[in-house]
């Protein structure tokens, strides 16, 4: 990992098998040459629910796998490890995900992608779950399965809706950053160039435009193509990568 990320310092070798938690600013990873790795990205309440861990410990964290994972998620990931091939990882994670989420999956757990839908949805359950339904209740229950606090995931909202409003307006020939700003709920176009820096380290346009042109800016590409589903492979071929 580069730590910290603006000053590009190499820290310490990760180990083959890593967790990651929630993060509000975009982690940097650095490899000497070429590196295989296979990522499962799950939501943190996902997380919570599958491992009865606190996501708020692990908040902009990365921390050896053996940290987090149990002895169940620790055999998962040696089978996947000794698997002969990326289709085959695939269905094992698939294959024993599947079971294990649908005996803990929460009641109303939309089936999109989306992050927007799921902060609904979540935010819905906080308010509806428990004893006492007051605002600072609510967010209690959000903190806890996520991590984090309703205030610090919508930022994570908009950004998704301005990425996807930005996509359809440059195939449409008519990127309007101002209107876009307006339409993914930030107050204006500063507040919004403000926020994308802050979670991506760009303003608008140069993200756009790495996102086109550099291989470390993947993870948007997959987005673009499919909303954020809970597992994908990668082949990383360059020496950085940027994860958010």
């Amino acid at each position: 990992m580069v730590e910290p990320p603006s000053e590009g310092t190499h820290g310490a070798m990760l180990p083959n098998l890593i967790f990651s938690g929630p993060f509000q600013v975009p982690p940097v990873s650095w490899n000497p040459g070429p590196v295989h790795a296979m990522m499962l990205v799950l939501y943190p309440e996902a997380v919570t629910a599958l491992t009865g861990r606190d996501m708020g410990a692990y908040l902009d964290q990365t921390v050896p796998a053996e940290e987090v994972l149990d002895s169940r998620w620790l055999e998962l990931c040696e089978d996947v490890f000794r698997a002969p091939s990326d289709a085959d990882r695939f269905v094992l994670i698939q294959e024993r995900l599947d079971a294990w989420w649908q005996s803990v999956r929460p009641a109303g757990t939309p089936a999109s992608n989306l992050m927007e839908d799921w902060f609904r949805a979540i935010t819905l359950r906080a308010a509806t779950s428990g004893i006492g339904r007051s605002i600072r209740q609510v967010e209690r229950r959000i903190r806890a399965w996520t991590g984090q606090t309703q205030r610090e995931l919508q930022p994570l909202i908009q950004i998704e809706r301005l990425y996807f409003n930005a996509l359809s307006a440059r195939k449409e020939g008519k990127v309007d950053w101002a209107g876009m700003a307006d339409d993914a709920g930030f107050a204006d176009q500063s507040h919004m160039s403000r926020q994308l820096r802050r979670l991506t380290g760009f303003p608008p346009a140069q993200i756009m435009r790495l996102i086109d042109e550099e291989e470390a800016f993947w993870p948007y590409r997959v987005l673009a193509e499919r909303p954020l589903s809970f597992s994908k492979a990668i082949s990383e071929d360059s020496k950085y990568s940027v994860h958010n």
